[in-house]
């Protein structure tokens, strides 16, 4: 096998290994972020849970947008801050993955936190 090959097989490989661990790094960093994120307030029909987090209620886009609306919610975009900058849901705070455990203080534990990523 030529040098070109083996060295385009090795970043092929370090990509998906990289992809690998920044996935898992996600998943792991908000594992007990997301266990206090969302408090339903009044009724709120639950989704499909996912099966990565099967005992986290969802909340729907209507109830959502509801809280949006009625300022009984604080939206937090937990994407990057070039990716907020670009767009955004009115209001949402901006508080990056890998920043929420070094910023819970910037939220209320009392206040029905909605985190979203897309």
């Amino acid at each position: 096998m030529d040098r070109e090959k083996k060295n385009l097989i090795a970043l092929i490989g370090c990509l998906t290994i990289g992809s690998v661990l920044l996935l898992a790094a996600c998943v792991v960093g908000t594992a007990g972020y997301v266990m206090w994120q969302v408090r339903p307030v009044g009724t709120v029909s639950v989704l499909p849970p996912s099966s990565a987090f099967p005992d986290i209620a969802r909340v729907s886009v209507e109830e959502a947008y509801a809280a949006h609306t009625n300022g009984t919610s604080v939206f937090v975009d937990s994407r990057s801050l070039g990716l907020f900058q670009a767009e955004r849901i009115p209001g949402a705070l901006s508080i990056p993955v890998d920043e929420i455990s070094n910023r819970l203080d910037e939220l209320d534990p009392d206040d029905w936190i909605i985190t979203y990523c897309t």
